[in-house]
């Protein structure tokens, strides 16, 4: 525990609910989690596969980012009835540092490649010309906006008094 790494592939026909699930395992057992959007290879069976919906693998990278840092727990986050994640639930303190008050722009920390630490392969699922689904650097105040409302999330913030 703590030394162990693993890559989770978005987009082979699991529910955002069931990728969130293994994430939290993971990451309740100290195993860090690289998450990454399947990529169609040609010349393999999946070829013809499509790659996730970027709002989808979004709101995935948001979900990692919260659990892996310790910022929300497995409670914290809602889906809907095919388990598409719809809501995220956080102290106000949470909120104002993963939307990035403090620096007075918004926050692009979770739409950051998160692979291995020192990952040396910060393009692997990306397309030359496209917007990625992993920034191998920090995002501008425009691409991490765009990419929070991309992933299209209900944002609730708890009172002060912990009561939701």
């Amino acid at each position: 525990p703590g030394r162990i790494s693993t890559h989770l592939i978005a987009g082979l026909g699991e529910s955002e609910r069931d990728l969130v699930e293994a994430t939290a395992f993971f990451i309740q057992n100290r195993v860090t989690v690289g998450l990454f959007a399947f990529t169609p290879v040609p010349g393999t069976r999946l070829a013809h596969q499509p790659p996730p919906e970027r709002s989808s693998y979004r709101r995935l990278q948001i979900a990692r980012y919260l659990l892996a840092e310790g910022l929300a727990s497995r409670e914290d986050l809602g889906f809907d009835g095919r388990g598409r994640l719809v809501r995220i639930e956080v102290p106000p303190e949470v909120w104002a540092r993963v939307q990035g008050e403090a620096a007075g722009e918004p926050f692009g920390e979770p739409f950051r490649t998160s692979g291995c630490p020192g990952c040396n392969r910060p393009h692997y699922n990306e397309r030359p010309g496209q917007v990625p689904y992993n920034y191998p650097r920090p995002l501008t105040p425009a691409e991490a906006a765009a990419a929070w409302a991309e992933a299209g999330l209900e944002i609730a913030v708890r009172g002060r008094s912990g009561g939701r």
